[in-house]
């Protein structure tokens, strides 16, 4: 099992990209964007698979070794960040007050899903 430390989140940004959709399985990913320094893994191992992401630099998704749920993303165009998989955490709290406050993407919405109420909107990545 790996046990997940993490303070400060700066962003909750819901991700409409095709690659998000695909490895979450739903319309869109929600993410967790956590500075580096805020972030650390207590126990369980990683494995990793990367891919080309549209500013051609590659983006690491980083999976529990046991299970193959993808925990975080990380790659040189996000900056120092983990982005870390919402459906990961287990703290209800967390869960509960962490409402996306941006979407990227959109221009991949699915025409039957309705922006998040407040959140800032961006066609593409930021």
């Amino acid at each position: 099992m790996l046990l997940l430390l993490m303070e400060n989140r700066t962003k909750k940004l819901a991700c409409h990209c095709i690659p998000c959709r695909k490895s979450s399985g739903t319309p869109n990913s929600i993410n967790l964007i956590i500075p580096d320094e805020n972030y650390t893994e207590k126990t369980g191992k990683i494995k990793q698979f990367f891919r080309k992401g549209d500013s051609g630099e590659d983006a690491s998704y980083n999976s529990c070794s046991n299970c193959g749920t993808i925990i975080y993303v990380k790659g040189k165009a996000l900056g120092p960040v983990h982005v870390l998989k919402f459906g990961t955490v287990d703290d209800q709290e967390v869960l509960d007050n962490s409402k996306p406050n941006q979407e990227i993407y959109t221009k991949n919405r699915c025409a039957w899903t309705q922006p998040y109420e407040g959140a800032k909107q961006v066609k593409d990545a930021e």
